[in-house]
């Protein structure tokens, strides 16, 4: 007998858009949060180093905000926001 048990999450991840990547001089970030909170926002270049971090409270709902990118190289960078 095969028992399976299905757990929903309480809190969905956000949903991010980011643009323009590749990068170059700043990137918009356009974030819609289930819940109100505080998240770690972080740049990863494309060799997987950490080139930004920020903490961010942010309110239930749609948020924008602006990375200023003009100390790195321009390019492709990768994101990651945890809650």
């Amino acid at each position: 007998r095969l028992t399976t048990d299905v757990t929903e999450l309480e809190s969905p991840s956000p949903q991010v858009l980011a643009f323009p990547n590749p990068a170059a001089g700043k990137v918009q970030f356009r974030l819609n949060a289930v819940k109100a909170g505080q998240y770690r926002l972080k740049l990863y270049n494309v060799l997987g180093i950490e080139v930004f971090s920020e903490n961010l409270q942010m309110p239930g709902g749609q948020f924008e905000m602006t990375v200023d990118t003009t100390r790195l190289e321009a390019g492709t960078y990768f994101y990651n926001l945890m809650d």
